[in-house]
């Protein structure tokens, strides 16, 4: 049987990471293998997202996605066919996500994917089953696939030394962080709306929230009990205490800053397994979603760009450009590592927030006056963390930030990719938010405690404006302008991330800095028109 090579597939190499063996011939293995769309056309999905930003089409559908951009359900029959005859079972099948899911032992698997399967130790004494080398199929398939994940079932935990979530010892209420609800107004979210009729979309791989937690929770910061459903991806589920507790705070925490910033909002909170497969698989997952249809995500988690294969992260990127067509806005952390983004020497920055299709959500150090004065906000660097920017190495400069201050500063450092991240909030434990796990009260934050808020925030405007605002960078860029008349930002001037400083107008450490939640609205209502965008065009 003719085998071929799946183009960047090879599972990146980690340090102190070592085989210690092979793994079980007899262990049952899920493989998701992502398909090429229908649609062949050279940039096709490009042009289309060119047309949202010039106003001259209107975000799809998840219907007309799947019609237009999905799986050809010939390449699903093919794959399927021929998966069945070497022995894989067919778990699933999903065109808009363009996925089939196959299952079988160890030995089968390996054979069918054209690789040794070996048991692995991570330095933290964790162990996976993994393989090394490229992924190879038959040859008769190989044209329909883009990526393959499953095979490699190593844990994003073992990677990090922290969730971004990051929580501090508690201490007496009086010394303690703030409520969301205090962020909110000190950031002058719109008031009048609070996110009524929105759903936003919650990614959490591992760990779970307690429903007295938010009862008691919500009645502290005199808000209503949201509401949320809980989706189970890859078969896991909400599962506070349970095996990873370890991350019940990074949970709550998200759930909690959403349920303060935006209380009328819904969320649909997606469990999925901690592996670079779970990660992207819940993604896909809630960026077609037809029964929650979440118009935001909040995506808390990240890793180095280096950590991914080549085609997990085109895959992955691909489903954030699915989302920008969609008209769905992707909040990313920048990550809490500042301009190393954790790795032992260099710049690099964290994936998925560099992808051009994600908001990234940059951290700071806020001090307050009073409740809704802001006293003083730098960037966010200290003994706890820093706010994770820089320029991305695997995707260029975007065109909406080609004639703009990133691309400057993008020359100055030397530099050629995506400026990170885009915008910024409240990410430094010592001024973050105070959150209640397991029915004790805690301070946390971290650059993932900025994409809930930002979450938050859009979701107010969406409900405000009676439309989602979408793909908002390029409006961002191209016209910052409006949004600079507007003051719809407090640039962050000062400060660093290690090796960028902060500055006026947009910077790598901050974006464009913190929000001022009416003018943000007001410059989102005059690019509505369309004016402001068609004048910089």
């Amino acid at each position: 049987m003719k085998m071929v090579k799946i183009k960047g597939s090879e599972s990146p190499k980690l340090a102190g990471i070592r085989a210690i063996g092979k793994a079980a011939p007899n262990e049952i293995v899920e493989v998701t293998l992502h398909l090429r769309s229908r649609n062949h056309a050279k940039n096709a999905i490009e042009r289309e997202i060119a047309r949202l930003i010039s106003g001259q089409r209107k975000p799809m559908t998840r219907e007309e996605w799947e019609k237009t951009f999905g799986a050809d359900p010939a390449d699903v029959a093919k794959i399927e066919g021929v998966a069945k005859k070497h022995g894989l079972a067919v778990v699933s099948s999903h065109l808009g996500m363009q996925t089939i899911k196959v299952m079988g032992d160890s030995e089968k698997a390996a054979a069918f994917f054209g690789v040794e399967r070996k048991l692995y130790e991570s330095p933290d004494g964790g162990l996976f089953t993994g393989y090394d080398g490229a992924v190879r199929v038959p040859a008769e398939i190989a044209p329909l696939i883009k990526h393959l994940g499953g095979l490699d079932e190593r844990q994003l935990a073992h990677r990090t030394p922290r969730p971004q979530w990051i929580i501090l010892p508690p201490a007496p209420l009086s010394q303690a962080g703030f409520q969301p609800t205090t962020v909110a107004r000190a950031y002058d979210f719109p008031q009048e709306v609070t996110g009524k009729g929105v759903t936003i979309g919650v990614i959490e791989m591992g760990g779970g929230y307690l429903l007295e937690d938010f009862k008691q929770y919500s009645k502290w910061i005199k808000t209503p009990l949201p509401q949320i459903v809980a989706v189970s991806v890859d078969g896991s589920s909400n599962d506070p205490m349970g095996p990873s507790k370890l991350f019940d705070g990074e949970v709550t925490g998200d759930m909690e800053t959403i349920a303060g910033v935006a209380p009328g909002a819904k969320m649909a909170v997606y469990f999925t397994k901690n592996t670079n497969q779970g990660f992207l698989d819940a993604v896909n997952y809630a960026v077609h979603d037809k029964v929650n249809q979440p118009s935001i995500l909040s995506v808390s988690w990240g890793d180095p760009e280096s950590n991914y294969s080549e085609s997990m992260l085109q895959t992955f990127n691909g489903v954030l450009q699915a989302a920008a067509l969609l008209g769905i806005t992707v909040c990313c952390a920048s990550g809490d590592h500042g301009s190393s983004a954790g790795e032992p020497s260099g710049e690099h920055v964290s994936f998925p927030a560099s992808s051009p299709y994600a908001l990234a959500c940059g951290g700071t150090t806020l001090m307050l006056a009073n409740p809704n004065i802001i006293k003083s906000e730098v960037v966010w660097n200290n003994e706890t963390g820093a706010s994770g920017g820089g320029f991305s190495e695997v995707f260029p400069l975007p065109d909406w930030q080609k004639t703009t201050q990133a691309a400057k500063l993008a020359k100055k450092y030397k530099k050629t990719g995506r400026g990170v991240p885009d915008v910024a909030s409240v990410g430094d434990p010592k001024t973050g938010y105070m959150i209640l796990v397991h029915g004790k009260y805690v301070v946390g934050a971290g650059t993932s405690a900025a994409a809930p808020l930002w979450a938050g925030l859009i979701a107010r405007v969406n409900e405000k404006l009676g439309r989602p605002v979408g793909f908002v960078n390029p409006l961002l860029y191209q016209s910052s302008g409006v949004f600079e008349k507007e003051g719809a930002f407090h640039a962050i001037t000062s400060g660093n991330n290690g090796a960028y400083q902060a500055g006026p107008g947009w910077n790598p450490c901050t974006g464009f800095g913190s929000p001022d939640g009416e003018n943000f609205a007001a410059a989102m209502a005059t690019e509505k028109t369309g004016k402001a965008l068609a004048a910089t065009r």
